[in-house]
């Protein structure tokens, strides 16, 4: 996102999402990968983050690039620099008490976005007329200065108005620094051909805070690369409920484990396992709770997918949590908040349930219910795996977008 996320949309989408409105290894310098695409529309890459050729180990978003490189003729991929002593003396002179405050104002301030952009600009020089179309990721950098013409599309899924509303403690930016990236940030969307998003949540507000052609913002969803493509024999009576996220506070985490202590009273035999969180609790936890903590191994996670019995995520701010799509993709039940863009990924008593945001009780109810109810459990896992395998693969991501660049490119 514009604002970064660290994740990491009903299986319906309405006709804009669907169809165009109106007709008409990834190297860092010029260069090819061998497939055959199914259009001759040469796309060109632009992301803050290097976009490896194994698919299976790229970052949530990179995955993207190579569902469209099975369309297009992608060509390659420009990375942003920011020099070294530079971007030390900017974190300095941004400091902020807080973790996430000095990286949100040494991130998010015009200095940054100018030297990504720069940099941006010198890469372009060689891939003159190699390129149909830019798809960029995120917004913290413009496809160049000089030359306005370029064509270019953005895929992100928040905006920083958003976060600056909902979840201020990710925001703390000075008034003069604060409009001056949110006004970068509207430039960046309303100079592109089109503005990819997740949810309806982030299209209403580019429209709405920075002045977007609705036309030109279009809901496309996100997918996941992690899920099994049939669900293997399983059970859903294990009783145990599954956290992942690594920022355990914005998550819901301690609202979680209040609730817990409810559970537990109710159902003894009940497990929490708690996927993360870099650091320790910092609190005495409630009976049933596992704090597993930090844990980067792919297969490690897909085992915990595979042995839970119901997934948990009651954030207090989150865009378009994708982790849900993942515990979807392996068949478990979802419980979530009413928070930013999680209603439109749980359809609440189809594959989950959505409870108030910050509220204990309701959250140990839904719980409860799911935990302890594995006929119910099981029709919300498959609902919401039959879900993923159909519309919530980066494949599928991939078929909403391709009109939409078909046309960008087009001009």
């Amino acid at each position: 996102m514009s604002h970064v996320s660290d994740d990491e949309l009903d299986v319906a989408f309405d006709a804009q999402t669907t169809s165009p409105s109106r007709p008409g290894r990834f190297p860092r310098s010029p260069g090819r990968f061998p497939r055959a695409p199914a259009s001759d529309v040469r796309v060109l890459g632009a992301a803050l983050e290097a976009i490896p050729a194994d698919e299976q180990t790229s970052a949530r978003f990179a995955t993207i690039y190579h569902a469209l490189g099975r369309r297009f003729d992608l060509v390659g991929n420009v990375q942003p620099t920011v020099p070294g002593v530079g971007d030390y003396v900017n974190t300095l002179a941004h400091f902020y008490p807080t973790r996430d405050g000095w990286r949100a104002r040494a991130g998010f301030n015009r200095w940054r976005f100018r030297q990504r952009t720069e940099s941006i600009e010198r890469q372009l020089g060689p891939w003159s007329g190699r390129y149909d179309v830019i798809f960029q990721l995120q917004t913290l950098f413009a496809p160049g200065t000089r030359h306005r013409t370029r064509p270019y599309t953005v895929f992100t899924d928040n905006t920083y108005s958003l976060t600056k509303r909902h979840f201020p403690a990710w925001a703390p930016l000075p008034k003069r620094q604060s409009r001056r990236w949110a006004e970068l940030e509207a430039m960046t969307c309303r100079d592109a051909r089109y503005v990819f998003v997740p949810s309806d949540l982030v299209r209403e507000a580019m429209i709405s805070d920075y002045g977007c052609d609705p036309e030109r913002v279009v809901r496309v969803g996100f997918g996941t690369a992690i899920y099994e493509p049939e669900l293997p024999p399983r059970s859903w009576d294990s009783q145990a409920a599954l956290f992942v996220g690594i920022q355990f506070a914005r998550k819901g985490g301690p609202n979680l484990l209040d609730a817990w202590k409810i559970v537990a009273r109710e159902l003894p035999e009940a497990e929490l396992w708690v996927v993360g969180p870099k650091s320790g609790p910092g609190v005495d936890l409630p009976s049933g709770v596992r704090w597993l903590g930090y844990m980067s191994d792919r297969d490690a996670l897909a085992d915990l997918y595979r042995r839970a019995s119901a997934f948990v995520l009651p954030s207090v701010f989150d865009p378009y949590p994708n982790v849900l799509r993942e515990a979807m993709g392996h068949g478990l039940p979802c419980v979530g908040t009413d928070s930013g863009g999680i209603p439109e990924i749980i359809v609440d008593g189809e594959t989950g349930t959505v409870v108030p945001t910050g509220e204990p009780e309701p959250l140990a109810r839904a719980l409860i219910d799911v935990l302890s109810r594995p006929t119910d459990a099981e029709r919300m896992g498959r609902a919401g795996h039959a879900a993923v395998v159909s519309s919530h693969t980066w494949d599928r991501v991939a078929d909403r977008i391709a009109p939409y660049l078909e046309l960008a490119a087009a001009g």
